[in-house]
C-alpha cells in the first residue's frame, strides 16, 4: 500500500515553535552566504564603485556584462531600457526587437540606481544581493518540503552558491539572481503532491501565494518561466498518475490557470515589443535561432558532475582541464555552467537511481518520488538530442539554451541529498548535526568556489577609470557635435568578437558620458545599422565626408578591434584626413579623433 501524499505545506509544524524555527533558518541562511561572500568575492578588497565584471570578456561571468551595464545605465538615465537617445546615434537605440522578460529585475536595478545615481553601484550591490535571497528563498523552501533547520540551511546556502551563479555573473546578470527558482520548485512540487492550489481547501494564500510564484518567475526570465511551465505541466501529470486522478477538473483547471498566469505575464512584457514591430515591421534579423543551437547550448550530464574548472584541489582542477581540452563539439558552450558540486551531484545521482530503479523503499517518499520523476523529465527535455532539439527542430528554436534548466535541477538534487542527510542524521543528537552541518557546509562551499571567481580588484579599478577619464576629456572638448561615430563596425546585438574585442566592449565609452550620443547600439537588420557598416566600410575620406554630413562631430576606435597593423594605417590615414592627432586612453586602448569643420 503506497504512502499518502504529504502537502509540503504540512511539512513544517504549523505552531509557534516551528514558524520560528523556519524563520531563523531562513535569517541564518541569509547571514551566511552575506559572510560567504567576502572570502570568496575578497569583497574587503573591492570598490563598489568599479564593476565587478569590467574586463574584455575573456574573465570568469563577464562575457555579456556590458549590456547589462548599458542596460541599467539606459534604466537611470531614461527611467526604461527599451529605447535610449543617447546610443544608435543618430536614429537612437530602439530594444523592441531585443526584449526580456525580466520586468522585476530591471525594477529592482531602477530602484538601485535611484538610490545611489550610479549605474556601477547599483549593479554590484544587486549582483551581491542575489546570493542572500537566493539563499533565503531556498532554504524557505527547503523547510516547507519537509526538511530539518539544518539541512534547509545547507541546501539553501549551497543552492545560492552554486558554480551557475559565478560562471553566469555579471554576464548574465538576470539569469544570476534566481531567487525565484525555489519559489517555483516549491509551487511545482506541490502540485507534485497533490497540494490543492485553488477552492476551498486550499484557502486565499495559497491560492494567491501560487499566482505570484508565477508571476515572479514569469517576470525574472524568460528561460525560467518556459522550465517552470514545463514542471508544471509534468508535475501535474505526475499528481494524476500516481493518485489515479486522471479525470479530476479541479487538478486540470489548477494547471491551467498557472500557465494562463505565466502565458500572460510574459505576453504583457512583450507588449511593446509587439507594438514596435507592428508600426516598424517585422525584423528577422535581428536575433537569428538555429534548430542546432538546441543541441549546441544543450544540458550535458558529464559537465553536471565533473568539477569546476579551476577547482581549488589540485587534482580534480587537472580532471577538468583534462576534459575541457577534449572539446567535444568545437565550441564553448555554457552547458559547463551546469555543475552541481559534490553534494548537489550525489542528490542528483540518487534521484535518476530512484526515477530509473525505483527501489520500493525511496519511490515511497513523499517528496523523492515526484523529485526524481521531475529531475529525469528535466534531463529527457534538455539533454543532447533530447525533447528540447526536438521542439526546436519542429515547433520553434527560440528557446535553445535548454542548459539553463539546470537551476531547477539543482534544486531537486540539494533537496534529495537534503533528505539523505536527516535520514543519516535522524539519531545523532542536535548538537552533533550543528558540527556535521557546518563542515558539511565548508566543504561545500569549498568544492563549489574558485579562486578563478574572485575579480580582480587590482587592475579592475585601473581600466575603469582610465576610460572614465578619457570620456570626460572628450566631453571637455569643444565638439562641433555631441555625435560620436564609433569603430570598428560590430553588429549589435550578439555579434561574434571582433579581433581581440569581445562583444558590446563598445558601450565602453557610453558607460561613462553624460552628454554625447554613440554610433553603436543600432539593431541589425534596421535601416541605421545598414548605414553604420557600409558607412564604416567607405575609404577614409569618403567616411569622414559622409560623418560630416550626418552630424557627427567624433571618431572613437577601440584598438582590440583591429589588427596592430590595420589599426596603425587607419589612424594614419584618419590623421592625415583630419589633420589632427588621437586623443589616447591612459591604458592605449581607446583613441578619439575630433572631426573639424571646414
Amino acid at each position: 500500500m503506497s504512502q499518502p501524499a504529504v502537502h509540503p505545506a504540512e511539512s513544517i509544524s504549523r505552531s509557534k515553535a516551528g514558524r520560528f524555527s523556519s524563520l531563523w533558518a531562513c535569517v541564518a541562511a541569509a547571514l551566511v552566504s552575506i559572510l560567504a561572500l567576502f572570502p570568496i568575492l575578497d569583497l574587503t578588497h573591492a570598490a563598489l564603485h568599479v564593476p565587478f565584471a569590467y574586463s574584455n570578456g575573456d574573465t570568469v561571468g563577464s562575457g555579456d556584462s556590458f549590456f547589462y551595464y548599458m542596460l541599467t545605465k539606459s534604466v537611470i538615465d531614461h527611467g526604461w531600457y527599451l529605447s535610449n537617445p543617447s546610443l544608435g546615434a543618430p536614429g537612437g537605440m530602439h530594444l523592441a526587437d531585443f526584449p526580456i522578460c525580466s520586468t522585476v529585475h530591471v525594477i529592482a536595478v531602477k530602484f538601485l540606481g535611484w538610490l545611489t545615481h550610479d549605474f556601477a553601484v547599483a549593479v554590484n550591490v544587486y549582483y551581491l544581493l542575489g546570493f542572500p535571497l537566493s539563499a533565503l528563498a531556498a532554504t524557505y523552501a527547503f523547510g516547507r518540503l519537509g526538511l530539518s533547520a539544518e539541512a534547509s540551511v545547507l541546501a539553501g546556502v549551497l543552492f545560492s552558491f552554486l558554480p551557475y551563479h559565478f560562471f553566469r555573473g555579471q554576464a548574465h546578470l538576470f539569469l544570476s539572481t534566481y531567487y525565484a527558482v525555489p519559489l517555483a520548485a516549491l509551487l511545482v512540487m506541490g502540485l507534485a503532491l497533490g497540494t490543492p492550489v485553488f477552492g476551498r481547501q486550499a484557502g486565499w494564500k495559497r491560492s494567491t501565494a501560487a499566482v505570484a510564484a508565477c508571476v515572479l518567475i514569469a517576470a525574472t526570465d524568460i528561460y525560467y518561466a518556459f522550465f517552470a511551465a514545463f514542471f508544471l505541466l509534468v508535475a501535474a501529470t505526475y499528481s494524476a498518475a500516481s493518485s489515479g486522478r486522471w479525470r479530476d477538473a479541479r487538478l486540470w483547471r489548477s494547471i491551467f490557470v498557472l500557465l494562463a498566469t505565466i502565458v500572460v505575464t510574459v505576453v504583457l512584457q512583450l507588449v511593446p515589443s509587439f507594438m514596435y514591430r507592428w508600426q516598424n515591421g517585422a525584423n528577422p534579423g535581428a536575433i537569428v535561432r538555429r534548430p542546432y543551437d538546441a543541441d549546441i547550448f544543450s544540458l550535458r550530464l558529464i559537465e553536471m558532475l565533473i568539477p569546476i574548472s579551476g577547482h581549488r584541489l589540485q587534482p580534480l582542477a587537472a580532471l577538468a582541464r583534462r576534459y575541457a581540452s577534449l572539446n567535444f563539439f568545437g565550441t564553448v558552450s555554457e552547458s559547463r555552467f551546469a555543475s552541481l558540486g559534490i553534494i548537489g551531484s550525489v542528490g542528483f545521482l540518487f534521484l535518476l537511481a530512484v526515477a530509473i530503479f525505483r527501489p520500493v523503499r525511496w519511490t515511497r517518499h513523499p517528496r523523492l518520488a515526484p523529485a526524481a520523476s521531475l529531475t529525469l523529465a528535466g534531463v529527457l527535455l534538455a539533454t543532447f538530442g533530447g525533447f528540447g532539439a526536438i521542439l526546436a527542430f519542429y515547433v520553434s528554436p527560440d528557446i535553445r539554451s535548454y542548459n539553463r534548466i539546470s537551476i531547477f535541477l539543482a534544486f531537486f538534487a540539494l533537496l534529495a541529498s537534503g533528505v539523505l542527510l536527516d535520514h543519516l542524521m535522524r539519531r545523532i543528537p542536535r548538537l552533533l548535526r550543528f558540527g556535521i552541518i557546518a563542515v558539511l557546509l565548508c566543504a561545500g562551499l569549498y568544492d563549489q568556489t574558485s579562486p578563478a571567481f574572485v575579480p580582480n580588484h587590482a587592475q579592475l579599478p585601473a581600466s575603469y577609470e582610465s576610460d572614465a577619464r578619457f570620456v570626460q576629456k572628450i566631453e571637455s572638448m569643444n565638439l562641433p557635435s555631441k555625435m560620436i561615430f564609433q569603430l570598428p563596425y560590430v553588429a549589435f546585438p550578439e555579434s561574434q568578437p571582433v579581433q581581440q574585442m569581445h562583444d558590446y566592449q563598445l558601450f565602453r565609452g557610453y558607460l561613462h558620458s553624460r552628454e554625447l550620443r554613440w554610433s553603436y547600439g543600432t539593431i541589425r537588420g534596421r535601416e541605421g545599422d545598414a548605414w553604420d557598416r557600409a558607412t564604416a566600410a567607405l575609404p577614409t575620406e569618403e567616411m569622414i565626408r559622409s560623418l560630416k554630413s550626418a552630424g557627427f562631430g567624433g571618431i572613437y576606435l577601440d584598438r582590440y578591434g583591429f589588427t596592430q597593423t590595420a589599426d596603425q594605417e587607419k589612424e594614419a590615414e584618419l590623421s592625415r584626413a583630419l589633420g589632427t592627432r588621437p586623443v589616447v586612453s591612459e591604458d592605449g586602448r581607446l583613441a578619439f579623433f575630433l572631426i573639424t569643420r571646414d
